[in-house]
């Protein structure tokens, strides 16, 4: 057990006094409590990473954009060259914590703000606006996940958003 906290948590402080509680009455609940510290501890860093990507991306984008020649042509290279869209998908499907799936939809969100309007459905793939409209009609998703799910689908697809609108607030 002593090996698998010092694993957990390498700080050697905290491994001497760990070993101390451990031999007057530390036991699995410990152990387990630093796993999940642990653990939460790495989907914070995660959720920080997906925010930092979102961010970097957003801010190339709106200067590679703003070339009225080849604007379009620089931006989908982009996209295509650093494949943030697969990533930010991913991390919205996959993530166990909602706030990492929050932390994807804003950084999707300050991609899409970056593009122009008239090139932004027309740079982001298809199954992207799946995912979004999928995660905004879906009852058993977090609010704030489903909240900005329509935000951006506004921002990309305003008809679409106004139909699941509809749909959600059962207007039909």
């Amino acid at each position: 057990m002593g090996e698998f906290l010092q694993i957990l948590s390498p700080d050697k402080r905290e491994h001497k006094r760990d070993v101390r509680a451990f031999r007057r009455s530390m036991g699995l609940d410990t152990v387990t409590e630093r796993y999940k510290r642990r653990l939460l501890r790495e989907e914070m860093l995660e959720t920080f990473a997906i925010g930092t990507v979102g961010s970097f991306t957003a801010s190339v984008l709106m200067t590679v954009a703003l070339d009225f020649e080849n604007g379009e042509a620089n931006a989908r290279e982009l996209l295509a060259t650093v494949k943030v869209e697969p990533f930010l998908l991913e991390a919205v499907r996959e993530s166990t914590r909602w706030q990492s799936r929050l932390a994807a939809f804003n950084a999707l969100g300050k991609i899409v703000r970056a593009l122009p309007v008239e090139m932004r459905f027309s740079l982001l793939d298809f199954s992207t606006v799946h995912v979004i409209t999928s995660y905004s009609m879906d009852p058993q998703e977090n609010i704030w996940v489903q909240c900005r799910a329509i935000q951006r689908l506004a921002e990309m697809q305003t008809m679409d958003a106004v139909i699941v609108m509809r749909s959600r607030l059962l207007m039909d």
